[in-house]
């Protein structure tokens, strides 16, 4: 029925008005019962359409990697994969999220570009350590090309994604359900299931070109699998950070394992290089490896397509008595300070290789029992070495027994020398310049007396207060640090122990005042730097032995500062401490820059030798020490400096720890470029005058900083290079090609030498740095 009669509508029409009077006489009599609850009524219309969200980046649909464009690469940028839960089944169940740091959500993940590691942490026992053990194993035979030591060993791997059961839910989420059952792991060796410990899940992403560039971090996730409990990660001894700040992103294997707690699911005791018969064990590995050429024993292992990897070229950067840098409680590493309490022969024979014994390998696993010989008595089995290895113990606790040698120093350093330079006064041209300084005593809160307290007079003690000039870009002219044929050119002028001592007044809060001898020359134009270096001389508290300590370095200005564009901070990521020079230059890149200056060179280092008698390491009669060329050089592993004693350092050996274009590993953000335009050109041969820079052959500025990296590249490429730099205004000539002076560089006189580089290579430029380095 879609309508009324007129009867029904007269009817309908009675009732409502006798309702309604019903309703009205009821407000002063009973309400009476309440009625049932009548039947919904019809929806409502929708209110109006309200204001639509912002777009979305969008989807990326990765497939085995192979899918997505390059430029939707680019747009994506790095891949963030997270496992937001693990449940056990019949097997465990992983349900993840893949993103991009952009906010793409990745869709339509190929099964078989997964890789997943399963393991549990077996607990600690009889003097051993808590130690992962995988589920997933596999038996690896040595190749007939290699030693083959073992026959054949066990090894942890991962179960590939197509093993399992892959389902995409939609939103970047995932699920997959292990084909392994850790409750029935047979083969290739039984594994027994403790369900109630805590175990590990964790995947990577073996991706084809051009999905390999945005690989993601290796997520983890912990859990118990008797109660499907989550837990917060376990045996966390080593942040990533700490790895990162040598190492800028650890990349293995081909690429997608980077992350220290998902690497050590498979470099687990358990797992062992047949070929070359040593541990991958992550503690013993990575001890061994850092070692590198002082092991006594080279650490040399096979890997993928029978490869030999020979660690005994590594060059690490500091000494390896500073276990912190890699182990130190953090947030992220909560566990970083266990090593100061534990000690097994299988993890510290990484490094102390000399007295380390093993037993016949098991036949089928190539597991082997270690032991530790000592200078006296019988070998100590593995697993007892806490009982004399620990505080208090005969042979004391780890902490205390790595605090010796550079080590000990460094702290001493820290803890008890800090230099200042207080004030400047009168340093311009015609002027002697008066510098207020002191020695403090961070420990006691006092300053030393650099005439009577014993740090100072005794050993090889010494204190220099260096004054340079101008800090636009250093030369130190006239500093009469180098005469026509001799001496050391563009030196600071250097007030030392000996002279601080006889002209310097002690004030009553302890400080010293000091004028120079003579008054700053009139090439003395812009600001100037006052540099404090030094090496108090101290017993050892273990050995009883004298030793040079290292102090950090102090600056200071008298007029505009020079630039700041590198952290030492950054540095002491990978070296702990500068030190260089016998310990009298330390942890101050300003103070090495008022020496390593771009008018300075080698020359009076190399004694005898010349242009026309050139050393035999690099072909040349001497080489720039300015900061920029030098340091790109050193870590490009470009370079031969003589030093003290006319002694060759040869830093072609050098092995660098991450790619050379990261820049930011160095520098200050923004700071490597472009040149400033007070930057001077950087000398490569001093000329017949040594004093004078005038006659110097020289590198533009910027071409000296791109080069002294650049130039380590194949010849047909590093001459490409040359050509392109000059043909954009650089110059970078033979060094015996004085066609074109420094002078004539400085005073740009020579149009064809004018530098245009941040016309193309500037920010935001087409061929931008940062870009072309990956930096953005």
């Amino acid at each position: 029925m879609t309508g009324m009669t007129g009867r029904f509508s007269t009817v309908t029409t009675f009732l409502a008005v006798v309702c309604l009077s019903l309703a009205l006489a009821g407000c002063s009599g009973s309400d009476g019962k309440t009625g049932p609850e009548g039947p919904a009524g019809l929806p409502g219309t929708g209110g109006p359409t309200g204001p639509g969200g912002p777009p979305g980046p969008g989807d990326m649909i990765i497939g085995n990697g192979s899918t997505p464009t390059q430029a939707l690469i680019d747009r994506a940028g790095r891949m963030v994969a997270e496992i937001t839960s693990v449940t056990m089944q019949d097997r465990p169940v992983v349900e993840f999220r893949l993103t991009t740091e952009n906010g793409f959500v990745v869709r339509g993940l190929t099964p078989s570009a997964l890789g997943f590691t399963l393991a549990k942490l077996r607990p600690a026992s009889g003097g051993a350590t808590e130690q992962w053990v995988s589920y997933v194993n596999r038996i690896q035979v040595s190749a007939a090309s290699t030693p083959q030591v073992f026959p054949q060993a066990l090894q942890a791997t991962t179960e590939s994604g197509a093993a399992g059961t892959l389902e995409e839910l939609g939103a970047g989420r995932y699920r997959y359900t292990f084909a392994t059952d850790p409750a029935n792991v047979t083969t290739p060796v039984p594994v027994s299931y403790e369900p109630a410990v805590v175990h590990r899940v964790g995947f990577e992403l073996r991706l084809q070109a051009p999905g390999n560039q945005i690989f993601p971090d290796n997520p983890v996730f912990d859990f118990i699998p008797a109660t499907n409990e989550a837990v917060p990660l376990a045996r966390t001894i080593a942040d990533n950070a700490n790895c990162s700040g040598c190492h800028e992103r650890l990349e293995f294997h081909g690429g997608p394992r980077v992350t220290v707690e998902y690497c050590v699911t498979c470099h687990n005791p358990g797992t062992i290089d047949p070929d070359s018969g040593n541990s991958l064990d992550m503690a013993f590995m990575a001890h061994a490896i850092h070692l590198g050429g002082n092991r006594l024993v080279p650490y040399v292992i096979y890997g993928f397509g029978n490869t030999r990897n020979d660690y005994s070229e590594v060059t690490y950067p500091q000494s390896v008595l500073f276990c912190e840098t890699c182990h130190q409680a953090t947030e992220a590493a909560p566990d970083g300070d266990v090593w100061q309490a534990t000690a097994t022969a299988s993890a510290c024979g990484g490094c102390h290789v000399d007295g380390l014994l093993q037993s016949a390998p098991d036949a089928v696993t190539g597991k082997v029992n270690y032991a530790f010989q000592h200078d006296f008595g019988g070998p100590v089995a593995d697993g007892t070495c806490v009982s004399c290895h620990a505080e208090g113990g005969p042979a004391g606790g780890n902490a205390g027994n790595h605090v010796r040698g550079v080590k000990e120093a460094t702290l001493i350093g820290r803890e008890q020398f800090a230099y200042e330079v207080i004030e400047i006064s009168d340093a311009t041209a015609g002027e002697r310049p008066a510098v207020r300084f002191a020695v403090n005593n961070p420990a006691t809160g006092g300053r030393y007396n650099i005439t009577t307290d014993a740090p100072f007079n005794q050993g090889g003690a010494s204190l220099t207060l260096n004054i340079a000039w101008n800090t636009s870009d250093y030369s130190n002219e006239g500093s009469g640090s180098a005469t026509p044929i001799s001496g050391a050119p563009a030196q600071p002028v250097a007030l030392n122990l000996a002279f601080l001592k006889a002209n310097a007044t002690r004030n009553a809060d302890g400080s010293y005042t000091v004028t120079t001898p003579e008054p700053l020359p009139a090439t003395v134009t812009g600001g100037v730097a006052v540099a404090m270096e030094g090496r108090p001389s101290v017993v050892l508290p273990s050995t009883g032995a004298l030793a040079n300590i290292p102090v950090k370095g102090a600056t200071a200005f008298f007029g505009t500062p020079r630039r700041e564009i590198v952290s030492i901070d950054k540095c002491n990521a990978c070296h702990e401490s500068v030190a260089f020079h016998g310990n009298n230059r330390v942890d101050n890149v300003q103070l090495c820059a008022t020496c390593h200056n771009p008018d300075a060179t080698d020359i009076r280092r190399r004694g005898d030798l010349s242009w026309e008698s050139p050393s035999p390491l690099d072909g040349k009669g001497e080489e720039s020490i300015d900061m920029r060329f030098m340091i790109h050089a050193i870590h490009a592993g470009q370079n031969v400096v003589y030093g003290f004693g006319n002694t060759p350092h040869d830093y072609r050996d050098i092995t660098y720890p991450q790619r050379l274009s990261n820049c930011n590993a160095c520098h200050l953000p923004g700071t490597y470029y472009p040149t400033p335009p007070t930057a001077r050109s950087v000398t490569i041969n001093t000329g017949p005058d040594r004093s004078d820079w005038r006659d110097d052959v020289a590198i533009t500025p910027t071409a000296a900083a791109c080069w002294s990296c650049h130039q380590g590249a194949p010849s047909f490429v590093a001459d490409m290079t040359r050509l392109h730099i000059e043909l954009s205004g650089g110059y970078v000539p033979d060094p015996t090609d004085a066609s074109v002076t420094k002078e004539a560089l400085e005073s740009h006189s020579v149009s064809a030498f004018i530098e245009t580089c941040g016309t193309c290579h500037g920010p935001g430029a087409f061929a931008d740095v940062a870009v072309l380095h990956g930096l953005r």
